[in-house]
């Protein structure tokens, strides 16, 4: 794919649909399959569900809706949290991620209706692991 998120243009859908074609209909002539076969695709959608850590790479510069465990220390307990994160950095070695605020409305409208995001949220961190992770999925401000 050319574009960078792995999404297809409209030529290569074409180019793809027209060989696909191709081979349905050698395939019928040769009644390797059932006459009149059809095939539906789909997009995974704008929040799509996002692989850990196969895509982290992919989409690093887009907004992402984090549910995670957090381990609360003095008690040893674990509470699960979400949030509207975007991706600071991740390590396949360490299996961690770091993960700053997302700059969209809903994390804006915590400063205030109409202000942008203050310091104190533009310097907020969360280090998770991969494992605490329990949905990453992109995220529309639509």
């Amino acid at each position: 794919m050319c574009h960078r998120s792995g999404s297809p243009n409209m030529e290569d859908i074409e180019a793809f649909s027209a060989s696909y074609r191709a081979k349905l209909d050698e395939a019928e002539i040769a009644k390797s399959i059932p006459e009149n076969m059809s095939l539906e695709v789909s997009s995974p959608g704008v929040e799509r569900v996002v692989r850990i850590p196969q895509e982290l790479e992919r989409f690093k510069d887009r907004p992402m809706y984090v549910k995670y465990v957090s381990e609360v220390a003095a008690t040893g307990s674990s509470s699960e949290s979400d949030g509207v994160f975007r991706l600071i950095s991740f390590d396949l070695e360490t299996n961690c991620c770091t993960w700053g605020l997302a700059d969209v409305r809903i994390n804006r409208e915590k400063a205030g209706k109409g202000r942008p995001l203050s310091r104190k949220q533009r310097d907020w961190r969360l280090d998770t692991t991969f494992d605490s992770l329990r949905l990453v999925r992109l995220y529309s401000d639509c």
